[in-house]
């Protein structure tokens, strides 16, 4: 892994900064039905905040498990709480304390933060045992499992494989946690390195001046109600730069997509916060960073057929098998709405407004290598006449229903 040592003090300022306020949300939206606590919300006005730690340690019954890749990571600071579950911890009889010398950045993701004054950006993603959006986003034992098993896989298939545009921000380490006595569920701090793996001959970590989060390209400044902020701060005002750098990003996640679920039947779920931008010095892309793998799908028919092991510890998390009713549902629903309707429909709509059809020019390319990849693989892969599916705008703690829509954007 190469450091991210090479990013300006202003480079990681204007991270920061684009992940917290450049930032209309998701399709889903910021709704009011999930928010956090105003001190420590991507949203508010509080530059940081601190964690809570409970005070005698000893209470506690610790696992921690571990990347079978990467080194033996170093875990800097014991098992952290995020400020709003305080109640959660307090339940149980447990006398928490600020934990004042560990200072927090909040970020997108909202209850992923990032771990300020630590040497290569390093992350911290809280399990947050409540409604945020319209999901719990608490972490157990199998949710942190699947992290660290997806990041090795995806590690696998990148130093394997000649992707020298892509890049990803692995997970490393989740630290398990419970009270002595307690025998509910384990609740996980996943730690996240802010150094990019990629294969061996990617230039990414050597040309990369910039990250830029995805969403921040086409969303609105909080702060000044501008909308050209990326163009302006990342791109001096050049729109075809601009072009440039979304061209390149729908193209290559789209070859990545593909390339993870029929060389390696991974299934990726892309989110827009969750896809970061690298631009050099010039402004020209570098490469395109992926983070945040808990949601990664596994495809064991298509890893069976491969030769690959399908012997995952998360299983059956997150399991996709041929003849099962979801099959074809979760397939289109991580293509034709995540990757079609959160990274390349936006991209396509801001290349428009500025270039008049050179959208629509890129989703007719996209389209033809989707047709490329797709011809000669499963013919049970997606829904057919011109189906696709979402998930309606409900709660999805409970349940994950689906919605039928009709013409595919990619397909």
């Amino acid at each position: 892994m190469s450091s991210f040592g090479y990013y300006s003090a202003r480079s990681v300022a204007l991270l920061d900064y684009l992940e917290r306020w450049v930032n209309d949300g998701s399709p889903s939206g910021f709704g009011v039905e999930g928010q956090m606590s105003s001190h420590t919300s991507p949203l508010g006005n509080e530059p940081y905040f601190n964690p809570l730690v409970v005070e005698d340690s000893t209470l506690l019954q610790r696992e921690c498990l571990v990347s079978n890749i990467l080194p033996s990571p170093k875990l800097p600071f014991g098992f952290l709480i995020h400020p709003d579950m305080r109640g959660k911890w307090e339940s149980y009889g447990l006398n928490l304390s600020l934990r004042r010398d560990v200072v927090l950045i909040p970020t997108s993701s909202g209850r992923t933060a990032r771990v300020s004054g630590s040497s290569n950006l390093g992350y911290v993603k809280f399990d947050y045992d409540a409604t945020l959006g319209r999901v719990n986003r608490s972490i157990n034992r199998t949710k942190g499992l699947a992290s660290l098993e997806m990041s090795d896989e995806l590690i696998r298939l990148l130093r394997s494989n000649s992707f020298s545009n892509i890049v990803i921000l692995p997970e490393y380490a989740v630290e398990l946690v419970r009270p002595k006595g307690h025998n509910g569920a384990y609740s996980g701090l996943l730690h996240r390195d802010g150094r990019f793996v990629g294969h061996p001959e990617s230039s990414a970590t050597d040309t990369c001046a910039q990250l830029i989060p995805l969403f921040s390209f086409w969303s609105t400044d909080r702060k000044t109600g501008r909308d050209d902020i990326v163009l302006d701060r990342v791109f001096g005002g050049d729109p075809e730069k601009l072009a440039l750098a979304l061209e390149f990003s729908a193209t290559e996640l789209l070859d990545f997509y593909f390339s993870a679920l029929l060389r390696a039947g991974l299934q990726l779920e892309y989110n827009a916060q969750n896809i970061l931008v690298g631009v050099d010095n010039k402004s020209h892309p570098s490469c395109v960073c992926l983070r945040d793998f808990s949601s990664t799908e596994k495809d064991v028919t298509i890893r069976s057929s491969l030769g690959l092991s399908t012997d995952f510890k998360s299983l059956p998390y997150k399991k996709l098998e041929a003849g099962t009713d979801e099959y074809k549902k979760r397939h289109s629903f991580a293509f034709d709405f995540k990757l079609s309707q959160y990274v390349a429909a936006p991209i396509a709509e801001l290349l428009n407004r500025f270039f008049g059809g050179r959208g629509d020019n890129l989703i007719s390319s996209l389209r033809a290598r989707t047709s490329d990849w797709l011809m000669g693989s499963r013919d049970d892969l997606f829904p057919e006449g011109g189906v696709w599916y979402r998930h309606p705008k409900v709660d999805l703690t409970a349940d994950r229903p689906y919605q039928k829509c009709r013409n595919p954007l990619l397909r």
